[in-house]
C-alpha cells in the first residue's frame, strides 16, 4: 500500500532566508499552477484456481476470468519475488487506474506533475509524445513486447513534451533541468512542469531501458501507460522561453520587494531557484567524517558484509558533523540507496571504467545520472560499475532511522541498516545516555 503525503509552504525568501517554490508558482490571479498527484505502483495481482495455483494465460502471463478477485498476499509460487512483474504481464498502474485518462489540461497553461514511484518492481522512464488523431486503442491484456512498441511508434509519433525538473524527494533544486524523460526508480519522487503545446491526446510512456539501468536487472520495453487529454488554448512553439517568461511575471506579481529582483535574475540566467533551495551547498573544508555504503548478494541481502540486525547499531554519527558517504553495488545488479531523516547532496556519480563524473551530462548508454550533480535526494539509484559521492549534516534529529534498498524485498531480506545520531561527547564520539 502507499499514499502521497504533500507539505506545502507559505514563506516568501527573504534577504536572509529562503523561501518555498509554493509562493512562486502561481498564475497570473493568484491560484496556483494546477496540480497531478501521480502515483506509481506496481501491483502483480494473481486469481486462483480451485487448487490455489495462479491462473496463467497460454503465454504464462497471468489470467482473472470474469468475477475473479485478484491478490497479492505472500512471497508464495513466486508472485513477488525477481523476475515475476515482466512475467505477471501487469501494468504500472497510475493512481490505482491502469490506463487512465487525465482530463482537464489545455494548452499552454503550466501544471505541476508531482510524481511518486511507489512501486516496487519495475523502473518507469516517464514521457510525454503527441498521439496520432483517431488512434485506436490499445488493449490492457498484456500484448507482447513487440507489438506494444508496434503500438506506440504507430499512435505515438508527435512532438515530444518538455520537463521542467523542479524538484527531487520533496527538495527543490537550485537550478529547473529541463528533459523529455523523467528517470523512476522506487522510492523516488519528482516534482515537473508540465506545459502541452498544442491540442489533442498525449501519450503517457514508459520508455525502454537497458538491463544494467532497470531495477529488476531485464532488459525494459516501452511501455504505453496512459494519456492525457489537452483541450484548446495557447499554442506554445518554444516551452523553455514560455515557462521562464510565466515564472518571471510571477516573479514581479507575488515575491516581495526586497528579493524580487533576485529571483528575476535567476530565472532569467537559466532557470535558477537559488532563493528557494532548502539546504546550503556543503563545502570542502566541512566533511569530518566518512562513511561508506556497499549493497552485496551472496549467502544474503547485506550492505558492507553484514543482514540486519533490529538490536545492531550499524552507525553512530554525532549531532552537528558533516560526512562524506561513497555508495557502491559490489555484484548482481543495482541498488536504490535510501535513508531517512537526513537528505544528502550529490557531487559526484563516477563511472568506475572511464573515472569519468557522469553526475552533469549523464554517460553513454546511461542518462539517468544527467543533471544530479549538487541536487539533494534522499534516494539513489546506485548502478553497478558506478560509485556515487554524497554529502550529508545532522543539524535537528536526535535518534534512531535506517537506511536501505528500496527494493522492499531486498530491504526485508537483510539489506537494512540502523543508524543513531546522539549528542557529541566532546571527543570526536557520542554521548552515551542516561535517565
Amino acid at each position: 500500500m502507499a499514499g502521497v503525503l504533500i507539505i506545502r509552504g507559505s514563506r516568501t525568501p527573504a534577504p536572509q532566508s529562503n523561501g518555498d517554490i509554493d509562493t512562486l508558482l502561481r498564475n497570473a490571479d493568484g491560484s496556483p499552477y494546477r496540480e497531478r498527484l501521480i502515483l506509481l505502483q506496481q501491483i502483480q495481482y494473481s486469481c486462483r484456481d480451485s487448487n490455489n495455483n495462479i491462473k496463467r494465460n497460454p503465454d504464462g502471463t497471468y489470467l482473472c476470468d470474469t468475477n475473479d478477485v485478484g491478490g497479492l498476499e505472500s512471497y508464495s509460487d513466486r508472485q513477488f519475488g525477481p523476475e515475476t512483474w515482466k512475467t505477471s504481464g501487469r501494468y504500472t498502474s497510475i493512481n490505482g487506474e491502469v490506463l487512465p485518462t487525465f482530463v482537464g489540461a489545455q494548452a499552454g497553461r503550466i501544471e505541476r506533475w508531482r510524481v511518486v514511484h511507489a512501486g516496487v518492481r519495475d523502473t518507469v522512464n516517464l514521457r510525454f509524445r503527441k498521439m496520432r488523431a483517431q488512434a485506436a486503442p490499445l488493449v490492457p491484456v498484456a500484448p507482447a513486447a513487440a507489438a506494444q512498441d508496434n503500438w506506440i511508434a504507430q499512435n505515438c509519433p508527435g512532438i515530444d513534451v518538455s520537463l521542467f525538473s523542479i524538484a527531487h524527494d520533496g527538495l527543490t533544486r537550485a537550478q529547473i533541468a529541463t528533459k523529455l524523460i523523467s528517470y523512476l526508480q522506487p522510492g523516488y519522487r519528482e516534482d515537473l512542469l508540465v506545459v502541452f503545446p498544442e491540442e489533442g491526446d498525449y501519450c503517457v510512456i514508459d520508455e525502454g531501458a537497458q538491463a544494467q539501468s532497470a531495477v529488476n536487472n531485464e532488459v525494459k520495453s516501452r511501455r504505453y501507460l496512459g494519456k492525457v487529454s489537452v483541450a484548446a488554448g495557447q499554442t506554445v512553439r518554444d516551452a523553455g522561453t514560455f515557462v521562464e517568461t510565466q515564472l518571471i511575471a510571477a516573479a514581479n506579481q507575488f515575491m516581495p520587494l526586497s528579493t524580487r529582483q533576485k529571483v528575476r535574475d535567476d530565472l532569467a540566467n537559466g532557470l535558477k531557484l537559488s532563493s528557494f533551495v532548502p539546504h546550503r551547498d556543503i563545502e570542502n573544508n566541512e566533511v569530518i567524517g566518512q562513511q561508506s555504503v556497499a549493497f552485496r548478494i551472496d549467502t544474503g541481502f547485506k550492505i558492507n558484509g553484514n543482514s540486519y540486525d533490529p538490536a545492531r547499531i550499524d552507525r553512530v554519527l554525532p549531532l552537528g558533523s558533516v560526512e562524506e558517504w561513497t555508495l557502491r553495488t559490489e555484484n548482481a545488479f543495482g541498488h536504490p540507496f535510501h535513508i531517512h531523516v537526513n537528505p544528502f547532496q550529490i557531487m559526484k556519480i563516477v563511472n568506475e571504467n572511464t573515472g569519468q563524473d557522469v553526475s552533469e551530462a549523464g554517460d553513454t548508454g546511461e542518462p539517468q545520472y544527467a543533471n544530479l550533480k549538487n541536487v539533494w535526494k534522499d534516494t539513489l539509484f546506485i548502478r553497478q560499475g558506478y560509485v556515487a559521492t554524497v554529502r550529508t549534516l545532522y543539524q535537528r534529529y536526535i535518534g534512531d532511522f535506517v537506511l536501505h534498498c528500496h527494493i522492499l524485498d531486498h530491504e526485508d531480506q537483510g539489506m537494512m541498516q540502523n543508524i543513531r545520531i546522539g549528542l557529541p561527547d566532546g571527543t570526536g564520539g557520542v554521548a552515551s545516555p542516561h535517565h
